[in-house]
Parts: C-alpha cells; structure tokens; sequence
C-alpha cells in the first residue's frame, strides 16, 4: 500500500535525503540536476518555489510513501495549461534504487490519475519514457496510457542525446 503527499517545507529534509540517496541511480538514466540541487539552502530555495506553484495549479510535485511511511519515490505532474481544458504535459516518476520491483510506481501512477482526474480537474496527461526503459512503459500501459508518438534526440542524458517515446491518456472519469 502507498500514499502520495505533496512536497512541501515539511517534508523538505525527507526529500532531499532521497535524492541524494538515489543520486548515481538516478542520474545513470536521467539528466543530471547538477551539483548545486544537493546543497541545503539552494534544495529548500527549490521547495519553497514548487509550493508556490502548487498553489498556482501550475504543477503537483508529491512523495511516495510505503506501509512502513518510508519516502520510496516521487511523482509529479509538470507543464500544466489551464486554456480551453487542464493538461499535464508531463507526468514524472522515480523509484529509490532499493525499492524497484515492488509495486510502487504502478500503484502511485493510478493513484495520481485518480488525483489529477478528479480533484485538479485534469482533462489528459503526457507521460514521456526512454525508449530503454521497458518498465516504465509497462507501467504507463498498465494505467490506460496509449503510444502517442517517438520524439527523436529529445533529451540529454550523459552527453549523449535520446529519444522520447510519447504515452497519453485522457479523463474517462467526466
């Protein structure tokens, strides 16, 4: 069992310490958030700034939680519009090292759309993957995500560009 709770200045030191737990894992498949997210004062200038957009609606940025309330991923919704209808342009997600394999990111992305559909009123969300990462994309089909479409050499990882494949789903839940 998980729960999602938002980030927020409470749970600042708990979040932080996951990445930086997770830092070498994480950054072998993502782009690099650089040395200066790790630093204290600069990591809570950074969380200080997504609960501002939080309140804007712009973005939903949340920790995972396991039945032991250990902070076991993250899960966000970027790039949100609010023109003719609410749209998350991305959907982001990331496992500790430690925790992969159990459940987590499948069950907190149903979760999240549940959330996003119901409570922000999010009529269709984006979720982009690696071409590599099978799991992932097993996780957004799962969840009623369809193939969209391949975005070549869209994001740096290590120097070297990569593809993005493109997964959507829309609001059943009206």
């Amino acid at each position: 069992m998980i729960t999602i709770e938002q980030v927020s200045i409470e749970n600042a030191n708990e979040i932080l310490a996951f990445e930086i737990e997770n830092r070498c894992f994480f950054e072998a498949t993502l782009p690099s958030r650089g040395n200066d997210y790790y630093i204290l004062d600069n990591f809570m200038n950074i969380i200080n700034e997504i609960c501002e957009e939080q309140k804007n609606g712009s973005l939903y940025m949340n920790i995972i939680r396991n039945e032991f309330n250990e902070v076991v991923g993250r899960i966000n919704l970027f790039l949100i519009k609010h023109e003719k209808y609410n749209r998350a342009f991305e959907l982001g997600y990331r496992i500790a090292e430690k925790h992969q394999g159990k459940g987590y990111a499948t069950s907190s992305v149903k979760a999240l759309i549940k959330i996003a559909f119901k409570e922000y009123e999010i009529e269709c969300i984006q979720a982009l993957t690696s071409p590599k990462n099978a799991a992932s994309q097993i996780i957004l089909i799962k969840n009623g995500f369809s193939f969209v479409t391949k975005i070549p050499n869209d994001v740096e990882v290590n120097g070297i560009f990569e593809d993005s494949i493109v997964f959507e789903i829309e609001n059943q839940i009206k």
